[in-house]
Parts: C-alpha cells; sequence; structure tokens
C-alpha cells in the first residue's frame, strides 16, 4: 500500500512552487515510478484511488500519460469526489452561502502559506504543469492532442504575490496566483486545461468514478455519465446525499462509509478478475 498526499496548502513548508496546480503531475509521476520499482513482478496488482483534487491529477494521468505506457501500471482505479470539470464546479461552490464560507476559508489557508513560503516563487523555482518533458512528449504533440489542451506559457512577469496573500475566495486566488504562476493566459484557460473530465475519455483501465448529489466542490453528474457512455472502461456512482467527504450511511462513527467498503469491493473485485484472467500475460 502507497499513500501519496498531494501538496496542499494546508502544510507548513513545501519545495513545490505548483502546490496548488490542478493540472501539475510531477509529484504522481514520481511516486508511480517509485511503486514500479518497488513492485516489478508482473503479477503485482495495482488499484490507484484519488480523492478530490487527487482524484483530478490522477485521471488526467489515467487519461493522457497512461495510454503511452508499454506495460500495465495499474489495473484499476477509483476517482472519489473528484470535480471533473473545474469551471461548473467552482460555480457551484460560489452559488450557496455554505459553499462561500469554505471557499473563503481554503482561500485563507492557501494565503497563508503563500506568505510562508514566497521564497519558492522565483522564476528559477517554478516549472510547467504537468513537466510535460517528464512524460516524453513534446509541448507541440501536447497542444495538438485530441483534448485540445494548451501548452502552458510561462508568464512571471505578471505573478503578483501580494494580489495572491489577499485573495478572499478560492476563484480570486487561482486568478491572481495559481493560474499565473503555472503559465495560464486566463482564469477559465487554466480551469478548462487543469479539467479531467476530458481525460475520461481515453482511460485505458477500469475506473469507478464516486461522487454524491449534495457535494458543493463538484459538479460531475453530466461530465461523468457522458464519459461512462463513451468509455466502456468508466463506472459512475452517485449517491444523493454524503458531501465532499462524508459518505456516511450509519451511525456508528468507527464502522467504514460506504465510499471505503465500495473502495475494498473493487479492490477486491479486480484481484479475482486478475488472477483468473493470468496477469503475468497482460
Amino acid at each position: 500500500c502507497f499513500t501519496f498526499r498531494h501538496l496542499h496548502p494546508s502544510l507548513p513548508k513545501s519545495d513545490s512552487p505548483n502546490m496548488t496546480c490542478g493540472a501539475d503531475r510531477e509529484d504522481v509521476v514520481c511516486l508511480i515510478n517509485r511503486v514500479l520499482e518497488r513492485t516489478p513482478k508482473q503479477d503485482t496488482i495495482r488499484i490507484a484511488v484519488g480523492f478530490s483534487m487527487g482524484a483530478n491529477i490522477l485521471v488526467n494521468y489515467l487519461g493522457e500519460s497512461l495510454p503511452k505506457q508499454n506495460k500495465r501500471v495499474f489495473h484499476g482505479a477509483l476517482s472519489i469526489s473528484n470535480p471533473l470539470r473545474f469551471i461548473p464546479s467552482s460555480r457551484k461552490l460560489h452559488s450557496t452561502f455554505t459553499g462561500r464560507l469554505f471557499s473563503t476559508h481554503l482561500a485563507k489557508t492557501m494565503t497563508n502559506f503563500l506568505k510562508t513560503n514566497s521564497n519558492l516563487f522565483s522564476p528559477d523555482s517554478i516549472r510547467t504543469p504537468s513537466r510535460v518533458s517528464d512524460l516524453k512528449i513534446s509541448y507541440s504533440e501536447y497542444a495538438s492532442s485530441p483534448l485540445q489542451r494548451h501548452a502552458p506559457e510561462f508568464v512571471s512577469d505578471d505573478v503578483n504575490l501580494q494580489a495572491g496573500t489577499q485573495a478572499k475566495t478560492i476563484q480570486e486566488f487561482d486568478e491572481a496566483f495559481t493560474r499565473r504562476i503555472c503559465g495560464y493566459k486566463s482564469l477559465p484557460h487554466y480551469y478548462d486545461s487543469a479539467s479531467s473530465a476530458y481525460s475520461l475519455l481515453t482511460v485505458p483501465v477500469p475506473l469507478v468514478v464516486i461522487y454524491t448529489s449534495d457535494d458543493m466542490f463538484v459538479d460531475a453528474a453530466d461530465s461523468a455519465h457522458q464519459a461512462a457512455e463513451k468509455n466502456p472502461n468508466i463506472i459512475t456512482i452517485e449517491y444523493p446525499i454524503g458531501g465532499h467527504v462524508a459518505f456516511i450511511d450509519t451511525v456508528s462513527l468507527t464502522s467504514p462509509s460506504w465510499g471505503e467498503r465500495v473502495c475494498v469491493e473493487f479492490a477486491n473485485a479486480m484481484r479475482d478478475i486478475c488472477v483468473e484472467e493470468n496477469i503475468q500475460n497482460l
């Protein structure tokens, strides 16, 4: 079992200036390479699980990078509470009073992190999203891909750290800092490029997409269902209640949530399928 926590502004210190970028996959690629080193045997069954922003980054990896691998990296994956499309999900978050409260709280956390780690944000410290060179594809290939993504252009002169530290909502922070430090031309450009909904169409392994209808951070129903219709590897599970993290369906505080049970059931099912198909030949 390997656990990876995406660089998050709640951590006091970081060595990465891209800690808030939903399109950056360098750390995930490093982890996956480490997993492959530690589990070199062909009969090792690997299941990936991503949550929230981590799920978005994972799905982008599965849909954009995994098809280029010449060996089976993962046999299946789960995406939990993935925003999928940043623009409608951001709109949903800021459409309710409770959502705006969460947005304000997260923005405060991010601005505090920015103040603490201001030394990171110099031109020499910043890398482009997804570290395209590490993924062994060129910028021209990236920009002309079927996903119609755009290679970012670094705009260091456009970064205003003071504006970033004064942001009151996630949208304000992403506009003042994240999209600029990551080289996107506008906030919609960043949100659309980082969204993993496009990547769902090309995920080559079984992927379960789990979300709830009342998740204030996620507006995923249309994107998930459309992807499932076009990609037979996608399974969607929508639950009416559960929020972004709870998934609670029992009064017991110690019992696994239904989301956790689904993860275990899926992993066990993939194990049984792989054993039956003799994965040494995959």
